[in-house]
């Protein structure tokens, strides 16, 4: 993305969240690729937005998104200063994440970004560890858990691969390692060393709050747009790839939202299908994520086999763990799901 395309961008974004969105804060998020290629730009964007903000007198915040290896103990200072929310990219362990992560020679990036994580040590920013799923690397997701958690104590969010092939040897696996990972956790439970990962503890607050609420759920334009190298404009950062895709493409930021495409956008985001509708986990499913979707069906309303084995499958083992350490009257578990629950 060229600078000017990239300050239209977040004088576009900032212009629309002062006339609609005013009371909430704008938040700047680099994603990629990988944002950290373009450092002197990411330094110029940011502050741009947060002088812009400060004009029209909105709060700011800010996110990036990187696999670590480009970061430098330079770079994490300025981020950690500049009090950046991370998404940091790290399979887990060495075998998991050199599967796919490798340079261009073909070696392994694990050792690198493992350095890389050092220099954010101590750091009071929110981070999340992202590990991603493959079915190539499903064999190595309750080892990549134990590994991630004995190098750092940030969230792990496990994010499965919605587009790649499933097959059913693959969601075995899958399966196999997710009955695992209830051991792994309610043992550290009870030892007073809680993990926490997005799957398991999003579906056990769904069991607190009753399904999901709705500032949960999608909420394309409302909550988040996403713009590519180009200019053009859509509901999502996941849903950004080579080429542009014209069945959601809402606009662009030289000449606009093009109105019948948000509609067309905003009229289907959800889920239509049908079997989901009395389906006794509705309310605790992800149907409704849109890029998810998108990814995995090519319709931002229809949700693939694969994300309903997925998501009834995650639903199930925190309905275990939530049975076994609410039985136990586990402390840790109780006070961290009852702080959560509190009226914020």
């Amino acid at each position: 993305m060229t600078k000017e395309v990239a300050f239209k961008a977040i004088s576009f974004a900032v212009d629309f969240h002062a006339r609609n969105l005013k009371n909430s804060p704008f938040v700047l998020g680099f994603f990629g690729g990988e944002p950290l290629l373009e450092w002197e730009l990411l330094q110029q964007c940011d502050e741009y937005a947060k002088g812009l903000c400060d004009e029209k007198k909105l709060k700011f915040g800010h996110t990036l998104t990187t696999n670590l290896t480009l970061l430098t103990e330079e770079k994490a200072k300025w981020l950690i200063d500049k009090r950046f929310t991370l998404g940091i990219s790290l399979d887990g362990s060495e075998e998991a994440h050199n599967t796919f992560r490798r340079y261009a020679d073909g070696a392994g990036s694990h050792a690198d970004c493992v350095t890389a994580l050092k220099y954010l040590n101590g750091a009071k920013i929110p981070i999340k560890i992202i590990s991603v799923i493959n079915p190539e690397t499903a064999q190595y997701v309750v080892e990549s858990v134990k590994y991630l958690s004995s190098i750092c104590k940030y969230e792990i969010a496990l994010n499965v691969n919605v587009s790649a092939d499933w097959t059913d040897e693959a969601c075995a696996e899958l399966e196999h390692q997710y009955n695992e990972l209830v051991k792994l956790y309610v043992s550290e439970y009870r030892c007073g060393n809680p993990i926490h990962i997005n799957t398991i503890d999003g579906k056990i607050k769904t069991i607190l709050l009753g399904g999901y609420r709705s500032c949960d759920k999608c909420s394309p334009i409302k909550k988040e747009l996403a713009v590519d190298v180009d200019g053009k404009l859509y509901p999502c950062p996941n849903m950004i790839g080579e080429g542009v895709k014209e069945d959601i493409c809402l606009g662009d930021i030289f000449s606009g939202f093009n109105e019948n495409a948000v509609k067309g956008v905003l009229s289907k985001c959800g889920n239509s299908n049908s079997e989901c509708k009395d389906c006794p986990i509705a309310s605790r499913c992800m149907n409704w994520c849109t890029c998810v979707n998108y990814s995995s069906t090519g319709h931002i309303d229809k949700v693939s086999p694969f994300m309903c084995f997925h998501e009834k499958l995650c639903v199930r083992i925190a309905d275990e763990i939530t049975e076994q350490l609410i039985g136990e009257k586990n402390d840790a578990f109780l006070k961290y799901f009852g702080e959560w629950s509190k009226p914020k």
